[in-house]
């Protein structure tokens, strides 16, 4: 069990469940005339309230549950200290809330009681994300004009850069949108775990799911330095040609949310 493993790394306060990913396999045989389809888990979204008396910082904590519990899934951890959580349950913050009305609590040490919110707003929140989702697509388009005109001028470095920048919002856009959480974080590797089971069309985009894929977002990754700062860095102009057709179709999906009509979980 993932919990038992993570309890006793980092001694949290409470632990909630968020979602959990899976992969369908299907099979047929000439032996039966059913199509066996199962599921198996790939990750598990985890939302950890550290203790009042913990010290350590948030990136600290998600990198032993990440990384060090040795669990054979693969762990996305949300970190946040109990007492930040119970202020923005009393502010009707729209992460907090929904994870108070629907998250399935796995572990509570039962030190510190969560607060108790009131009628959150739903309507509100949602209208105030929306316009957050906006803000998000205006810049990242404006990020890939940007990226358009140096391709332009052959400054591939630069164009990189702009495309990482185009993904930074989009993923930031979608996490807000669909969670209500702000995530600060210039990690795309992070945003991408964050957003892709909120909307997992988001890995039609990149996949990762090859090495050659996995590179291909590598480069994507290493852009937001590397791009400025690094007078070595090289990038080719097939590899920016990739990455513009897939951070454009990031956006693509990004604007079927900015239509629709309910957010979802």
């Amino acid at each position: 069990m993932v919990i038992n493993r993570i309890v006793p790394l980092v001694l949290p306060e409470k632990i909630f469940l968020l979602s959990v990913l899976y992969r369908a396999q299907e099979s047929e045989n000439i032996f039966g005339q059913s199509q066996v389809t199962e599921h198996t888990v790939i990750s598990f979204y985890l939302l950890v309230l550290a203790a009042e008396s913990d010290t350590r910082s948030n990136d600290d904590l998600q990198d032993i549950i990440e990384h060090r519990s040795g669990h054979s899934t693969e762990i996305t951890a949300f970190v946040l200290p109990v007492h930040q959580f119970n202020d923005w349950l009393i502010q009707d913050h729209p992460f907090a809330s929904r994870v108070y009305e629907q998250a399935s609590l796995l572990y509570d040490a039962g030190i510190t009681p969560l607060a108790i919110p009131d009628a959150y707003n739903e309507a509100a929140a949602k209208e105030m994300l929306r316009s957050i989702l906006d803000t998000h697509t205006a810049q990242a388009q404006e990020f890939i004009a940007g990226a358009g005109l140096f391709m332009l001028r052959k400054r591939y470095g630069l164009a990189a850069f702009h495309l990482h920048q185009a993904a930074e919002q989009i993923y930031s856009g979608i996490i807000r949108f669909l969670t209500g959480l702000r995530v600060q974080t210039h990690n795309l590797d992070k945003l991408y775990r964050y957003a892709r089971h909120l909307l997992p069309a988001l890995d039609t985009a990149f996949p990762r799911d090859s090495e050659t894929e996995k590179e291909l977002f590598r480069w994507l990754q290493k852009a937001y330095t590397d791009g400025r700062y690094n007078n070595g860095f090289s990038v080719k102009q097939a590899i920016i040609s990739q990455l513009s057709e897939r951070v454009q179709k990031l956006l693509e999906l990004c604007k079927t949310l900015q239509y629709s009509k309910t957010t979802h979980t």
